[in-house]
């Protein structure tokens, strides 16, 4: 599915340009809140991105990498954007 490939390609671009360019998280930060009410699929993509960075950072023991991942989980806090939660 082209659609669903090229949702995962802005989903990762948006990830990535929310943690490597620090001084504009906040601007992504809005961007995905306003994305989360037309586009939740592209918003819960880009979260797992995050979270998929985050992990591999943990394990690396990169710390600028993981400060500024959870700079932008943090600043997703007042959009209102969650991580779907999956039932057990």
């Amino acid at each position: 599915n082209s659609s669903g490939s090229s949702n995962a390609e802005v989903a990762e671009y948006l990830a990535e340009c929310a943690i490597e360019i620090p001084g504009t998280t906040h601007v992504y930060a809005a961007v995905l809140g306003l994305l989360n009410y037309e586009a939740k699929h592209v918003v819960e993509r880009t979260l797992e991105c995050v979270a998929a960075r985050l992990q591999h950072e943990l394990g690396a023991g990169d710390e600028v990498a993981i400060k500024m991942s959870l700079r932008l989980l943090a600043a997703l806090v007042p959009t209102n954007v969650r991580r779907k939660q999956h039932s057990p």
